[in-house]
């Protein structure tokens, strides 16, 4: 399908690439971890299809196959894109998959555009609510040391600092869980990245703060994360994001690494498929034992290729409060028995290779 061209103003046009199996389903729109591209998602996509959803990926800016301008890398910018990809497809009904980084885009496109075109959202090892350690935020798992000499390292030698990342991606408890060739793959997909949005999305990441942003989640919300991971800490980051949404449920993945979706494939589909067909109104296969069925047939359809953003600022964002000074959304979902405890996907742990423990950030 055509590209979408995200307008920012006179000569910033930046063109997305998206990937979109069509079809009448109800729309998952999937948003990548940082530093890889929408390719991450090549073992939900199928999944999700063949179950009757239309499935959306896309590349980030700065990333993968899509532009990369030296700037426009703030949250900001990066909703503000989400925000004209969603209107230029005409999505409705939409639930939105961020991992990583892309959990907070979910958290601020919520808070600045509001839920009239989503229906249910999924932060899947995410960064809210607000890594950074600080007086402010003293249960940030980022310390601003670790937070230095993540830098440090990117700047002295980019393609070392990747493969690092790219082997704490994918390790829990000391093991890397999942084959050479998958985080080669995955180093792959890294280097597609410009040097600059690596280094700007590293900054946003790390040093913006979605409390406020979250207090604002008021649709049917899936946390999962890995119980392993080293790059997102689930105490400092999964548990807190579920406490500060009411309603919220949290699956954690026995011995899930950052890249779980990718690493326990599986577990993570189980869980994703369970909500949507929960928040839906599907049966989900899995539960019933009965075959997944089959996909839609691709349906030809005219995508619009450019949409002008003429609103930067909308005038549906509410005007944003100082920490500490959050008042509560207009509607909350309600905690009620009919919605699962949390609870954890237990599996037993899979073969890998040890390594040192070394703490720096992936996102």
């Amino acid at each position: 399908m055509p590209d979408v061209i995200a307008h920012h103003g006179l000569l910033k046009d930046t063109r997305l690439h998206i990937d979109d199996t069509g079809g009448t389903g109800r729309p998952v729109l999937l948003m990548h971890p940082w530093p890889l591209s929408g390719q991450a998602w090549s073992a939900q996509v199928p999944v999700l299809h063949a179950a009757g959803y239309r499935v959306i990926t896309y590349d980030r800016r700065g990333f993968g196959r899509s532009d990369k301008p030296l700037t426009g890398y703030s949250y900001e910018s990066l909703t503000r894109d989400l925000h004209t990809l969603i209107e230029c497809l005409d999505l409705r009904g939409l639930t939105l998959v961020g991992s990583s980084m892309g959990g907070g885009e979910i958290a601020r496109y919520l808070s600045t555009y509001g839920a009239d075109r989503v229906h249910s959202v999924v932060f899947a090892s995410s960064v809210t609510p607000y890594l950074l350690q600080t007086t402010a935020n003293p249960d940030g798992p980022l310390s601003m040391r670790d937070a230095a000499h993540a830098t440090a390292e990117f700047v002295k030698d980019q393609d070392a600092f990747y493969d690092q990342q790219m082997t704490e991606f994918f390790t829990a408890n000391g093991q890397l869980r999942v084959s050479g060739a998958t985080r080669e793959a995955a180093l792959g997909l890294c280097k597609q990245a410009s040097k600059e949005a690596s280094m700007a999305c590293m900054a946003a990441w790390a040093n913006t703060d979605f409390r406020d942003d979250l207090a604002r989640v008021s649709v049917p919300t899936l946390i999962i994360h890995g119980e392993g991971d080293e790059s997102v800490p689930l105490h400092g980051s999964a548990r807190r994001t579920h406490e500060a949404i009411p309603g919220s449920e949290l699956r954690v993945i026995a011995d899930g690494p950052h890249g779980c979706h990718i690493s326990h494939p599986d577990e993570f589909n189980a869980a994703l498929l369970d909500f949507l067909a929960h928040w839906l109104g599907r049966v989900s296969p899995r539960a019933t034992g009965e075959p997944l069925p089959e996909g839609n047939e691709l349906q030809g359809r005219k995508a619009c290729s450019k949409i002008r953003d003429t609103s930067p600022n909308p005038t549906s964002n509410p005007k944003r409060t100082k920490p500490g000074r959050v008042p509560p959304p207009a509607t909350k979902m309600a905690r009620t028995s009919e919605r699962p405890a949390p609870m954890t996907i237990s599996m037993p742990a899979k073969p890998g290779r040890k390594r040192e423990a070394n703490k720096t950030d992936s996102a």
